[in-house]
């Protein structure tokens, strides 16, 4: 059978989406099935896997290089049609206000190792493949997301979260990055294209509308402030201008 997409990350989350909804066969570093893909010299690869892995002590680095940023060595090295690489909007400074996708973003005020090795693996596949398509994605919203904390808020009754109520996201939907990925790719784009929700929502937001009765934590995550000006400009929307109040009555029904 010959498969248009090649997939990394399809066991779990966006990856699982993706693979549910496009004719595709998944790489798995435990068994990859070369012959396979060596099929498909003309598929498209959607490389989503990435180590979010938040708790990386010394000795856990070599394993996060390994899966983050030398994976996507091996990934390049695969024979392919065009690559797109599920990057992240935390790529950007948290105190620089509306990031666009030109912005030069300085490494030293990357907030932490994900964000950097983000975007080291931006810059590999920048250089090193053809028409790239590189989707730096606000908080992914969808059926197969973790029980993450947004998650918990949108379930409702009571709930253990572990960081602040201000905490605020800009968030966007699975069914959102399939459309994009489709449009991008049916008008031969290529680039960087900040993909979320205009308006960004609190945890408490979400909570009061759910009425999530919630134990919050202390630590406040700061969603940066980005322009989607570059992906709305190709003459498509993509519920990206939701209001806020349709954007938390929406989550139920994507969860």
């Amino acid at each position: 059978m010959n498969y248009k997409y090649l997939l990394t990350g399809s066991s779990s989350g966006l990856g699982k989406f993706l693979k549910e909804e496009l004719p595709s066969l998944s790489y798995n570093r435990s068994g990859v099935n070369y012959n396979e893909i060596y099929k498909n010299k003309n598929q498209i690869i959607i490389h989503s896997a990435f180590n979010t892995n938040n708790q990386i002590y010394i000795e856990d680095l070599d394993r996060y290089i390994d899966d983050n940023i030398n994976l996507t060595k091996k990934i390049l090295k695969l024979p392919n049609k065009r690559i797109i690489f599920i990057s992240s909007i935390d790529v950007y400074p948290e105190q620089n206000s509306n990031n666009s996708e030109d912005d030069k973003i300085n490494i030293y005020q990357t907030k932490n190792l994900y964000a950097l090795s983000k975007l080291i693996c931006e810059d590999l596949i920048q250089k090193h493949s053809i028409k790239p398509i590189i989707l730096r994605l606000g908080y992914l919203v969808g059926s197969y997301m973790k029980n993450s904390n947004v998650k918990k808020a949108i379930v409702g009754g009571k709930q253990k979260i572990t960081i602040s109520s201000e905490s605020n996201y800009n968030i966007v939907t699975y069914n959102q990055v399939l459309s994009v990925i489709r449009f991008l790719l049916f008008s031969n784009k290529k680039g960087i294209y900040n993909l979320c929700s205009n308006n960004s929502v609190k945890l408490s937001e979400i909570c009061k509308y759910y009425n999530t009765k919630a134990d919050f934590g202390n630590f406040q995550y700061k969603s940066p402030i980005v322009s989607t000006n570059k992906i709305i400009s190709l003459g498509e929307n993509f519920g990206l201008d939701i209001s806020k109040e349709n954007l938390i009555r929406s989550l139920v029904n994507n969860i």
